[in-house]
């Protein structure tokens, strides 16, 4: 591996960022990482604002971000599973997704701390019925966005990189590039944003845009990365859920709420969730970089019920107008 010197960002294209929740561009570093998730070797430093943002400054300038998605290693993955194998599972998905299946599978998970899928869906919140307008903002190559569909839900997804709207489009599902190209008249009841906004320049702005295209009392879904999750101590830099530079904001619990009421949202619930395979890429990133890493994983259930799963998922709402 090269040393850090020839791995420090240039500092033409990279750019101190005002904090998205107070606009401060003064923040106290806390550590600095070498990154080397998808081939993008680089060092990063980590700061926190006065407010309590963490956030990833300097970073790199807007016109330059898109190149730490471009590597030998593929950022997304594209693959598209077919067949009838492939076509159970989705069905198989779905199911645990609408009552009495989700009623099933959250007991299930509950009950053992095994594959969080489920409880990462909220199902008992985040209802999907039949026939609703369902928007996956940042849908990536259309995994969810084909579960949605097998729901009987009205799906579309918004997708900046072509790569994945070409896998999304063989998936058989509708990803369209910007808010913008959304049908007219179209306005979601439900709102997806799973691993988007720790990625957007102007998270707030994004979700006041994204607010505009939803009905009034429509739900939501936002899950980011946790920085006080226990596998953020104790893997440190080489912890996937900080993926520096590409993640530009590191959420805890009140910079998460305090992101989604700016924004004018109406914050129902805000919960944690485990994510093994978070740390099982962690470690194989600990194992590249040549540090042995013996740590001995939570039980699930213990993490989430004292806030330091790996996940942060958020269930908000678009509020009503106020009457005149």
């Amino acid at each position: 591996m090269n040393d850090a010197t020839t791995l420090a960002p240039a500092s033409a294209t990279w750019i101190t960022p005002a904090c998205p929740l107070c606009g401060s561009r003064d923040s106290t570093p806390i550590a600095t990482h070498r990154n080397t998730l998808f081939g993008a070797e680089v060092v990063s430093t980590r700061a926190r604002c006065a407010c309590g943002m963490v956030l990833t400054s300097p970073r790199p300038a807007d016109d330059e971000l898109g190149k730490y998605y471009e590597s030998a290693d593929t950022y997304y993955t594209h693959a598209v599973e077919a067949g009838a194998r492939a076509r159970i599972k989705r069905r198989l998905r779905a199911a645990q997704l609408r009552p009495p299946g989700s009623w099933a599978r959250l007991a299930f998970e509950r009950a053992t701390g095994r594959p969080r899928y489920a409880s990462r869906w909220a199902p008992e919140m985040f209802t999907l019925p039949r026939g609703a307008r369902f928007l996956d903002f940042g849908c990536g190559g259309g995994q969810n966005l084909e579960v949605a569909a097998t729901l009987g839900l009205d799906s579309i997804g918004v997708e900046p990189d072509s790569k994945a709207r070409e896998a999304a489009a063989a998936r058989g599902v509708r990803a369209v590039a910007d808010l913008a190209q959304l049908p007219d008249n179209w306005r979601a009841d439900r709102a997806l944003l799973s691993h988007v906004l720790e990625h957007l320049t102007d998270p707030v702005g994004a979700l006041r845009e994204i607010a505009a295209a939803t009905n009034p009392g429509a739900r939501w879904l936002v899950r980011v990365p946790n920085a006080d999750s226990w596998q953020a101590q104790t893997c440190g830099e080489r912890w996937i859920g900080y993926d520096m530079p590409r993640h530009l904001w590191h959420f805890s619990r009140a910079t998460l709420i305090k992101t989604l009421e700016l924004a004018g949202l109406e914050v129902l619930d805000v919960r944690t969730v485990e994510l093994p395979e978070f740390l099982r890429a962690s470690l194989a990133e600990a194992q590249r970089a040549g540090e042995a890493r013996d740590i001995t994983p939570i039980d699930p259930r213990t993490l989430e019920r004292q806030g330091r799963g790996a996940e942060l998922l958020a269930v908000a709402r678009t509020p009503a107008p106020a009457p005149r």
